[in-house]
Order: structure tokens, then sequence, then C-alpha cells
């Protein structure tokens, strides 16, 4: 009987352990997440990246058509330019390596900012570049067609967005005097 008792208790104790063990994973994976978030967010914030994302989405679409000679500058490093699109790039490949492997979750990215569509908007403007730096790497950037891929599967099934679904606006507050 002592012998049966002692086994339970044992068992007890590891059963709390282990759900303890599960709970700490849970929060240590969270407290890494929001490292990561963190570092991410610091670097869009850095006057250079918004200069890069600038260059991006309004100068770039236009230079790669102006300037066919651009793209083989790119893709052999001989082009130095100063708002470096490839930072764009490298960091939504960051970014899709960490939602690749579930370091980050997808719709937290998605849903986060302008999310999907910026990412998506990004890839189209840098996919001739991302293709012409791949004659020289073949796999360059394949976390960021990664992350454009699962963004442009997010939109098509959610393209408004998840949150708020289309809602009737609020009646206005009167105040009464």
């Amino acid at each position: 009987m002592i012998n049966t008792a002692a086994v339970v208790g044992t068992f007890v104790v590891l059963a709390i352990a282990g759900i303890s063990a599960a709970i700490q994973i849970r929060h240590l994976r969270a407290s890494n997440q929001l490292q990561i978030l963190h570092n991410m967010y610091a670097r869009i914030h850095d006057p250079a990246m918004h200069e890069s994302l600038e260059f991006v989405y309004y100068e770039l679409p236009k230079r790669i058509v102006e300037d066919p000679a651009y793209l083989d500058g790119i893709a052999t490093g001989e082009a130095r330019i100063q708002h470096s699109p490839l930072l764009v790039a490298l960091w939504n490949d960051e970014i899709g390596y960490a939602v690749r492997h579930g370091l980050l979750s997808e719709d937290g990215i998605f849903e986060l900012g302008a999310g999907a569509p910026a990412i998506l908007r990004c890839w189209k403007a840098l996919e001739p570049l991302v293709d012409a730096v791949r004659r020289r790497t073949p796999a360059a950037y394949a976390n960021f067609e990664y992350l454009a891929g699962r963004a442009r599967h997010w939109i098509e099934r959610y393209p408004n967005g998840k949150y708020p679904v289309q809602r009737a606006a609020p009646e206005p507050v009167r105040a009464e005097i």
C-alpha cells in the first residue's frame, strides 16, 4: 500500500514538473518572439531603412525601366547606391526566415502595420533585382520569396484583413445638455 502511494505521489510530482516545464517553455518562446519583434522594429525605424523603403517603393521601379544596366550592376555587385534596395530585401529575408522556422507567427507578421500588402509590394518591386542577384547567388533571398508567397496566400484568404471584419459604423454619442 505504501509503495503504491509512493508511486502515485512520484507520478503526481513528475506530472506537475512536466506541466511546469511546458509553461516555462511557452513563456521562453514568447520572450524570444518579443525580442525578435523588437529587433525587427528597431531596424525598420532606422532612418537608413526608411530611405531604402522609399527608394524601393517609388524610385526603384522607374530606375529599372530607365536604366537596364542598373540590374547588371546589382548582379555583379558593382552598383553603389545610397539607399540600397538590398537592405530591404535582406530585412524581408530575415523575417521570412523567422516565419519559415516558426520563430515568428505568420499571422502576427501579416497583421502588424501594413503587413502582408507591404511585404508583397516590396517583393514586386524587388523581384527583378533578386533575379539579378540570383545570377551570381542562385538561392539568394529564398526566405523573402517564401514570405512573399505566404503573404500573397494570406491576402487571398483575408482580402480585408482579419480584423476588424466589416462592421457598421457606431452611432455617434451625443452629449445631453
